[in-house]
């Protein structure tokens, strides 16, 4: 998923918590829960679509099924359908 400006996925991390990473830089910050990974990732889309007009966040569950999708729409995040971002993805 590398090259995807303004998206930021949250999914389990192997070892231990959660990790968000940056889908365009594919850089990863580890958390100790879910939603420390999500609140930041929502922060981020937020800038991400202040600044270049696009920002998601994509969550996966420990099964690695993507169970949330996110847009940044006129500076709120709007629920997107999880069944189109699995068949881009």
């Amino acid at each position: 998923m590398r090259g995807a400006l303004g998206v930021f996925i949250v999914r389990p991390n192997p070892d231990a918590g959660w990790s968000l990473s940056d889908a365009d830089k594919g850089e990863v910050l580890v958390f100790e829960s879910g939603g420390q990974a999500e609140r930041l990732a929502m922060a981020l889309a937020k800038q991400a679509h202040a600044t270049h007009g696009t920002g998601e966040v994509w969550v996966y569950d420990r099964l690695e099924r993507l169970v949330g999708r996110w847009r940044v729409a006129a500076g709120s995040m709007a629920l997107a359908d999880v069944d189109e971002t699995a068949k881009a993805a």
